[in-house]
């Protein structure tokens, strides 16, 4: 299974990418913000990192 990190910080963006990518099989990491995904980044792989690049300033 492909494990998919999101950097979203609009939460119903969010939950309808989760969702959308969920149905079609994915395993979906959301994350709201950039020190959150720098954590995750550290500690998990994903096979995807998807980013909403507004939050990254």
């Amino acid at each position: 299974m492909m494990k998919v990190l999101y950097l979203e910080d609009n939460l119903w963006d969010r939950e309808l990418v989760e969702e959308v990518l969920a149905k079609e099989g994915f395993e979906v990491k959301l994350v709201s913000c950039r020190e959150e995904l720098e954590e995750v980044l550290e500690k998990m792989d994903f096979s995807v990192v998807l980013t909403d690049l507004n939050v990254l300033g």
